[in-house]
């Protein structure tokens, strides 16, 4: 009753069916339900049984497919089994050698499908092999935990193996068979093509979410995203059994046939980018290679050189294509791991030109409060585009700390920002190219984003560092940000021209008020932690003039404050 109709898949730019995907979940609920113990498994127990019996089951189905797919339904069986197995994992010394055998087919099960997959689906159509490899890949990553679970045993003693060392070992032997075939299906995934609609939450899809017939897009990438991100041992084996550069060489191919950025192939390929960086970062550490512009790998480089020469060669007055092409290669940079985010911000590696340039763009933007003649409504909708790709940057870069050029380029584009402000509401301009809801709006980046970085920024150091000390020395140059932010961003609140604008005007003052004040209260918050390491941060008089100045200008606010009467 849950099986996907013949010609389900026959139009992917049509909606899913919701009620079929819900009944669907719930069966998957039901399977979890009756196969998961209430505490923990027990030998012999009701919960292992069922699940024994529904491996089994899986297992035959799939060993008697030879010329055509198994059964979606058998996928589907055994991807709702993950919740249970891995609790069975983390119980496989209470349960002994039942356990391990049930976990082994199951893992054999899941791997013997992907061959299956990859034997037959050059004789089927695309529509045909999406639902089923989507669902496999669905699988892997929920089954990403226990296969973690599975390779953490192999570094126990013998002693707590209890004798059952070799049937360990036959699972980690079928574990890595079926991985190398999951890297295999992901790839295929992503050749279907993995996305074969646009999302119809906005053309330029930042998130990404493909409400098409199957649900969510992106999970081939998805896959290899939860694979790589789940624990070294997970990470070896694969750079064991798949090469970087094929899956640096699946990214260009992305890039190149969907790079006009509708849809969702650009959040694709920025999940490939994240896992080609968190590969090349794991096999650096592994060879002992310092994390070097110079050092780093060659796929590694070809990564990073490779936006940053589209943002270099990019010409000073730029319409809006090319404007977009700079967003989306910053959007691309910023899907890296936070150590190559960060290494960006060198200002002796040779790329540090086209950083340079990224944040230039940036900062010019602002230049243009006015509507001015050239910047029509397209390059600055891509201009808002490319503040949210800095952030991003930003906050990848972010570990826990900015790096110092970093915190520069905060603090340059806080006060174009407010320059811009000031500018405005002194000017008695009836209107403005970029503080509109089109740039500004709810559903773009608003004023006052780069302030709200620094008060993450302290949330990160805050939420990550327990020695109180270190925690001090790494606050001060965020601090010292703030500061230096401080007249401008309060002379930008404290303008009280109220001057009518056109109907898409939208006041940049309140968020950038909000961000402000966020921020203060993170570094009181933070001071209030551990006064007696704090103290020389609370008896800065540059710091407590900041606090002081800002609670009387919030004062000034509430003060001064129109009262509108209805008519």
């Amino acid at each position: 009753s849950c099986a996907y109709p013949d010609d389900y898949f026959d139009d992917l730019s049509e909606d899913g069916d919701e009620e079929l995907e819900n009944i669907r979940e719930d069966i998957r609920e039901v399977i979890r339900a009756v196969t998961s113990p209430e505490k923990e498994f027990q030998e012999g127990g009701i919960s292992i049984r069922i699940l024994e019996k529904i491996v089994i089951a899986c297992s035959s189905a799939v060993s008697s497919t030879s010329n055509t797919f198994c059964p979606e339904s058998v996928v589907h069986t055994l991807s709702a089994l993950a919740k249970p197995l891995f609790i069975l994992a983390k119980d496989i010394l209470k349960i002994g050698d039942q356990s391990i055998q049930i976990l082994t087919l199951a893992i054999t099960t899941l791997g013997s499908i992907c061959q299956n997959i990859l034997s037959t689906h050059q004789r089927h159509d695309p529509k045909h092999t999406l639902p089923i490899v989507r669902l496999v890949l669905l699988a892997t990553s929920a089954y990403s935990p226990l296969f973690n679970s599975v390779l953490s045993y192999k570094s126990l003693p013998s002693s707590t193996l209890q004798n059952m060392e070799l049937t360990i070992k036959v699972t980690s032997l079928a574990l890595n068979t079926t991985l190398k075939s999951i890297m295999q299906v992901a790839t295929l995934s992503l050749q279907i093509p993995e996305l074969p609609a646009p999302s119809l939450g906005t053309i330029y899809d930042i998130r990404g979410a493909m409400r098409g017939p199957g649900g969510d897009g992106h999970v081939g990438c998805l896959a290899l995203k939860r694979l790589t991100s789940e624990s070294d041992d997970l990470m070896e084996i694969i750079l064991g059994r798949y090469e970087t550069v094929h899956i640096y060489n699946l990214y260009q191919e992305m890039k190149k046939n969907g790079f006009d950025g509708k849809g969702t192939t650009p959040k694709s390929r920025r999940i490939l980018v994240g896992v080609i960086s968190r590969l090349g970062i794991y096999g650096m550490r592994k060879n002992d290679i310092d994390l070097e512009p110079e050092e780093i790998s060659s796929t590694l480089q070809r990564l990073v050189y490779g936006p940053l020469e589209e943002i270099s060669t990019s010409g000073e007055e730029m319409n809006a294509n090319e404007m977009f092409k700079v967003s989306e290669a910053c959007f691309d940079l910023a899907a890296c791991t936070p150590e190559i985010c960060g290494m960006l911000f060198n200002a002796e590696a040779d790329f540090f030109t086209g950083v340079q340039r990224l944040i230039g763009f940036g900062i010019s933007g602002y230049s243009h409060y006015t509507q001015p003649r050239g910047w029509n409504p397209d390059l600055c909708l891509h201009w808002g585009r490319l503040r949210a790709a800095l952030l991003t940057l930003f906050r990848s870069s972010c570990n826990p700390t900015l790096p110092g050029i970093a915190l520069d380029a905060v603090h340059a584009l806080n006060k174009a920002e407010c320059e811009a402000i000031h500018s405005l509401f002194t000017s008695n301009v009836p209107s403005s190219a970029i503080f509109k809801m089109t740039v500004i709006g709810d559903d773009m980046l608003p004023s006052g984003a780069f302030v709200r970085v620094l008060g993450e920024v302290l949330d990160k150091i805050s939420a990550r560092m327990q020695d109180t000390s270190e925690k001090a020395v790494l606050c001060r140059g965020v601090i010292d940000a703030m500061v230096n932010a401080k007249e401008f961003v309060l002379n930008a609140l404290m303008i009280q021209n109220h001057v009518e604008k056109e109907d898409l005007f939208l006041d940049p003052r309140p968020t950038l008020a909000e961000a402000w004040y966020l921020a203060l209260e993170t570094l009181i918050k933070i001071c209030n932690e551990d006064k007696g390491v704090m103290s020389p941060i609370l008896n800065d008089e540059r710091i407590l003039n900041m606090v002081c100045e800002s609670c009387s200008v919030a004062m000034l606010l509430w003060l001064t404050q129109h009262v509108y009467q209805k008519d």
